[in-house]
């Protein structure tokens, strides 16, 4: 799969202009064959499960349901 053009650019943003599409290809399978994104999905997972367990000790609120709304967004958004 090709880089979209926004990925392209924060990219080259973070490895320099000379970066081709090819190699910052290759860097993401070696990534995801070494279980990097998983892990990364794991941890996330943790850290939301943890912020909706110190929810729960608040009262109910629009607060505490927009708190709830934006963990649960962050696990299920798309880059």
């Amino acid at each position: 799969p090709m880089l979209s053009d926004q990925e392209r650019e924060v990219a080259r943003h973070w490895f320099g202009e000379s970066v081709a599409d090819d190699e910052l290809l290759m860097v993401c399978e070696w990534m995801r064959d070494r279980g990097a994104f998983e892990r990364a999905e794991e941890a996330a997972q943790a850290e939301v499960d943890g912020a909706m367990k110190a929810l729960e000790k608040l009262p109910e609120s629009p607060a505490r349901m927009l708190l709830a709304g934006i963990a649960s967004f962050v696990l299920s958004r798309q880059a």
